[in-house]
């Protein structure tokens, strides 16, 4: 999956430092980066291209990063900005921006790891989704909304809070088409999504649907810390 960045900011070493890491970060998940670079915020493409993510300067000539955010919300407020500074004292500013995050440049990779990772987590649960084809034509679920994978007998059960849809494919298949940031394989037949898992049970997993799903004993240990791990990016 890739994701279009733009990184805003008048110092092209900085540009430069922002792009490498983040491009060390994709290595590191199932989300790639599309980065375009611009040293001046009155670039028109930056408003023209719209971007899933902008890195932001704050401290720029002609524009500040809290103007061109300004101009941004404007067009969509649902726009995603975070700041990169070297000004530490602007982050109760860039609060009341409504900023997604506030990267310290003299902190740069430590922040900016963080704060891709937070990204990467909410782009793939709230922008994402899974496409049922069938011969009925083709049905569309926002992967925030799927709770678990299911794999019975020859079908793929998809279970949801309001429904539960079936469709012919592997349980394997599904696991090379949705993120591995977002799910589980808790055992043989079940993925699950983990924003719906409310805790660990013994040898099994409780849903915030009050479902509940075996985990084999030999594997417990294993799944919590990768669920773990998933929940500390």
């Amino acid at each position: 999956m890739q994701v279009k960045c733009a990184i805003v900011d008048d110092n092209s070493s900085d540009l430069k430092t922002l792009e490498s890491c983040i491009r060390k970060c994709s290595f590191e998940t199932s989300v790639s980066f599309d980065i375009q670079q611009f040293s001046l915020p009155s670039d028109p493409k930056i408003m023209e291209n719209h971007f899933s993510l902008y890195i932001l300067d704050i401290d720029m000539p002609e524009m500040t990063g809290f103007e061109l955010a300004t101009l941004l919300f404007k067009v969509n407020p649902k726009t995603t900005v975070m700041f990169c500074t070297q000004h530490d004292q602007l982050v109760f500013e860039s609060l009341k921006m409504n900023a997604f995050y506030f990267i310290r440049k003299s902190f740069l990779q430590e922040d900016l790891e963080a704060a891709l990772r937070k990204f990467i987590y909410t782009y793939l649960r709230d922008y994402t989704e899974y496409v049922i084809k069938s011969s009925n034509g083709i049905t569309v679920i926002p992967l925030s909304e799927i709770t678990y994978f299911e794999s019975l007998h020859n079908d793929l059960l998809i279970h949801t809070n309001k429904k539960t849809y079936k469709e012919r494919k592997t349980l394997s298949q599904v696991i090379q088409e949705i993120p591995s940031d977002l799910f589980l394989r808790i055992n043989k037949s079940q993925i699950v999504n983990t924003q719906f898992i409310r805790s660990f049970d013994g040898e099994s997993v409780l849903l915030t649907t009050d479902e509940k799903l075996y985990i084999p004993r030999r594997s417990i240990r294993e799944i919590k810390e990768k669920f773990l791990r998933l929940h500390m990016r």
